[in-house]
């Protein structure tokens, strides 16, 4: 498999500025779709704003484009989508405070106790590996009540995830697009045939957790063995596993790596080819492991 050509459409500039007045414009035709009189529209779209403006840190830079949507952020479901909207319409009710409102938005859900590493981090020891508490059916039932009550992105968690493999692609194929679906993973069994199956049956992204630029190192930490034959595996599966053809328009994968030489971690990351993207990062690292491979530049 070739790494060539990682970097994601990034849409920075006048596209970007284009995109983003297409985003408000749906945004503000949601409001009034919410509140049906325009100036109710117009003042929770002046909260909204409002709001957005107290809490934001910094100005977004770019966008990233896959599947004929635009990511911005981890937190924020991709435009246009489903969940986009009923991401937005929580938004705007919780901006003026309507009844029912506040609610949950993003839902983080341990699917499994079970995982082949012993991180040093890990607040889940004494718990690891044991029984399954949770059926197939049990996941699917919670997922869909969550749904009915407007989550727009559930994050699968664990534990390990991908240790219930054929559970999360039953899980996310009855969804329906309803939300979108990010698995945070430490990469460990994530090949490149998982990566094209969870893609086809509608995985937003993958979430890779790399705690060390060096491979060893990572390994170390996560109490893998041997070093060296862990790390690197998983961030090139999980970020640039395209290959040309028909592919599903809701294929996305991502990585959170952390900086070269930094114990800290880094901003999100992404690599990407046209149908596969992440939310747009601020750091480089994880270099390509040939060198005709390139680098996502931000």
């Amino acid at each position: 498999m070739s790494h060539a050509g990682l970097a994601p459409p990034m849409v920075y500039g006048v596209r970007k500025a284009a995109v983003k007045g297409m985003l408000w414009s749906r945004i503000a035709w949601l409001s009034l779709r919410l509140h049906r009189r325009p100036w109710r529209a117009a003042r929770a779209l002046g909260r909204l704003v409002a709001e957005r403006a107290r809490h934001r840190r910094r100005v977004t830079a770019k966008y990233a484009r896959a599947g004929g949507r635009y990511f911005w952020d981890l937190y924020a479901p991709g435009w246009p989508s489903l969940a986009f909207d009923r991401f937005v319409e929580r938004e705007l009710a919780r901006a003026v405070s309507s009844p029912g409102s506040p609610g949950l938005q993003t839902l983080i859900f341990a699917i499994t106790k079970r995982c082949p590493l012993r991180c040093e981090h890990c607040c889940e020891w004494d718990a690891l590996n044991r029984r399954e508490a949770l059926s197939r059916e049990d996941l699917r039932r919670i997922v869909s009540r969550f749904q009915e009550r407007g989550v727009a992105q559930i994050l699968l968690s664990g534990g390990e995830p991908l240790q219930r493999i054929e559970d999360i692609l039953d899980v996310v194929a009855a969804a329906g697009g309803k939300s979108d679906f990010w698995i945070l993973s430490s990469g460990r069994g994530l090949s490149a045939e998982r990566a094209f199956r969870l893609g086809d049956a509608g995985l937003t992204g993958v979430v890779l957790s790399l705690d060390h630029w060096d491979p060893g190192e990572h390994d170390r930490f996560r109490g893998s063995a041997p070093p060296g034959t862990r790390a690197r595996p998983a961030c090139w599966w999980g970020c640039p596993c395209v290959r040309p053809g028909p592919s599903s328009p809701r294929r996305t994968c991502g990585a959170t790596p952390r900086r070269r030489g930094s114990s800290g971690p880094a901003s999100s990351r992404s690599w990407s080819r046209r149908r596969w993207a992440t939310t747009p990062g601020r750091t480089s690292s994880c270099p390509p492991p040939s060198s005709s491979s390139s680098r996502a530049s931000t």
